[in-house]
């Protein structure tokens, strides 16, 4: 409710604002609305066998998520310069898939080493 309020009405300011501090608010409400939305559903998560297995899968990749991340936008800047507002949305696609994917391919390789470090 309020959260997406405000997250909403920060999307919309001037591009006048200084946009490195715009884009560290909007994380934060972010972040804060998703904590509020977590706390919410936290009762039935904990009811419901079919989440807490989603909530594991998840959190296996946030770990490769975090270290590919940034790579990743990295990549997709240098080679793909965002003009058009449908652009960053395509971006931002790229950005997710590739993450996702890539972080996949790291807890693949990391499992695949934890099984040969311990077979010795």
């Amino acid at each position: 409710g309020i959260a997406g309020y405000v997250i909403l009405t920060v999307v919309r300011i001037p591009s006048s604002w200084n946009m490195n501090l715009y884009y560290h608010v909007c994380g934060i409400l972010l972040f804060l609305a998703l904590n509020f939305i977590g706390l919410l559903m936290t009762s039935t998560i904990e009811k419901s066998a079919k989440a807490q297995h989603c909530i594991k899968k998840i959190s296996a990749l946030s770990y490769p998520v975090f270290l590919i991340h940034h790579a990743v936008i990295l990549a997709v800047i240098q080679f793909i310069n965002p003009q058009t507002q449908l652009s960053v949305m395509v971006d931002l696609l790229i950005v997710l898939i590739g993450t996702i994917i890539l972080a996949f391919i790291i807890q693949k390789i990391s499992g695949l080493i934890n099984v040969i470090l311990h077979k010795a």
